[in-house]
């Protein structure tokens, strides 16, 4: 029982706002949830992103992760994250945006996250539109 009651706490932490989005829930992609050829890891660094970015701008602006904050989030390893990220690019689902220290320019800050998906939606909306014209 005390398992559930520090669940919940973690919980109402994480929507806070200042420390996520704010819902509690996260939007994919369901052609990235039936892809096969995308390895389980990849998808699940693809959700745990999907937490840290605006619904709207798909951008992880309001606070960029660490690599090591993801490898945490997915229950794997940093060099296991590094794999995700370059295998989620290849994927052309995300774009990533390294930060550098302004004081020491070959420290690497948290990178900023940008998923592409939102473009996938609206062309699909897109196809939709002229699907229905043309058939009207």
């Amino acid at each position: 029982m005390a398992k559930k009651k520090d669940q919940e706490e973690t919980h109402a932490v994480s929507v806070t706002r200042g420390e996520g989005p704010g819902l509690d829930w996260v939007k994919i992609d369901y052609r990235v949830a039936r892809d096969g050829s995308l390895s389980p890891n990849s998808k699940a660094l693809y959700m745990a992103l999907a937490t840290y970015v605006d619904i709207d701008t798909r951008a992880s602006d309001y606070r960029p992760p660490y690599r090591r904050e993801l490898a945490s989030n997915i229950g794997r390893s940093v060099s296991t994250v590094e794999r995700s990220l370059v295998e989620l690019k290849e994927y052309k689902l995300l774009k990533i945006v390294n930060q550098y220290d302004e004081e020491n320019p070959k420290l690497l800050k948290a990178s900023h996250y940008i998923l592409l998906d939102g473009g996938w939606w609206a062309r699909r909306v897109l196809e939709r539109l002229e699907a229905a014209q043309q058939g009207a």
